[in-house]
């Protein structure tokens, strides 16, 4: 809330830390069988 009253960009600074989730995990997904293991997308 903060963030918005004083004019941070929500989608550079706000959002950056599930960015950088969404990336490691992805790079974690193809990478590394177990974790393909824990979260399957394939039918």
């Amino acid at each position: 809330a903060t963030n918005a009253r004083i004019g941070n960009p929500l989608f550079s600074h706000t959002l950056f830390g599930v960015y950088l989730g969404i990336i490691l995990w992805g790079g974690l997904y193809l990478r590394d069988p177990r974790v393909r293991a824990l979260i399957p997308f394939s039918r």
